[in-house]
Parts: C-alpha cells; sequence; structure tokens
C-alpha cells in the first residue's frame, strides 16, 4: 500500500484509462521498501514479491510480470501464481479488457519438497492443466 492507503497502482490505472497514447510499461509497483525490509533478520517472511507490472499487449489484454527474489516452489509457489493472476485479473477488469498471460520470475527458487511429492504434482499438473506431456519439465 501506498503513503495513503491507496493500491500503489491506482493514480496509474485512472491515468491509463482516461487518455490515449500512454506508455505501455506504466503499470508497474515495486513491493519491496527498503526502509522497512531491510534488516539484520536472516529471514523476512513477507513480502516475498518485489515488483509486478502489467504490460499491456498489441491486442490490448495485459500481461503479467511478477518478480520473487526468492521463492519455495512447493510450499508458496501455487499460492504467488494464483495471487499474481487474481491481482491481473482485477487490474484488467479495472482497464476493461483481458488478462493475456501471467509470467514469474524467480531470482533464487528453492525446491522445498521431495522428488516423489513432486512427481506427483507434476502429474496431477499434466492430468487437470496441461493439454501436453509435461514429461519434458
Amino acid at each position: 500500500m501506498s503513503e495513503k492507503g491507496q493500491f500503489p497502482l491506482s493514480g496509474d490505472i485512472s491515468t491509463y484509462s482516461a487518455r490515449k497514447g500512454v506508455r505501455r510499461s506504466m503499470l508497474q509497483a515495486a513491493t519491496f521498501d527498503p526502509r522497512v525490509d531491510h534488516t539484520k533478520a536472516a529471514l523476512r517472511g513477507f513480502p516475498c514479491l518485489q515488483q509486478v507490472s502489467f504490460a499491456v499487449q498489441k491486442d490490448k489484454t495485459i500481461a503479467v510480470n511478477g518478480f520473487y527474489a526468492f521463492q519455495y516452489i512447493g510450499k508458496r509457489a501455487y499460492g504467488n501464481y494464483l495471487g499474481l493472476c487474481r491481482l491481473g485479473h482485477f487490474v484488467a477488469h479495472e482497464l476493461n479488457t483481458k488478462i493475456s498471460r501471467m509470467t514469474c520470475y524467480s531470482g533464487i527458487a528453492q525446491c522445498d519438497i521431495g522428488a516423489m511429492k513432486l512427481r506427483q504434482v507434476i502429474d496431477h499438473l499434466d492430468d487437470n492443466v496441461f493439454e501436453g506431456d509435461s514429461d519434458e519439465l
């Protein structure tokens, strides 16, 4: 949240919607605040998300891009992806468009589940989400 207690992109969304010729990369928000988040603590917990951007595509849909400095792949990644998609749908709704894709970048990705559990997750995704074969994953 901003100092005024508003969603960081609220002014940008209004500006983007109100006029033509606004740069496509305008819709970005940093969630990392060095005044608060730089501490001597070994682990901070939250926020994991460092930055999010909403890039308007040529077809007027938006692509959501999230950057996580560190991400636990097994325990938190799905929730992070779901949160980015929900945020993307909210921004798309405010812009009267649709989300075209979500990309998540992890500076450091830690696999925090065992190989057997990971295989179960991949199999579940293959059966319920992907149209193709995920054996290449």
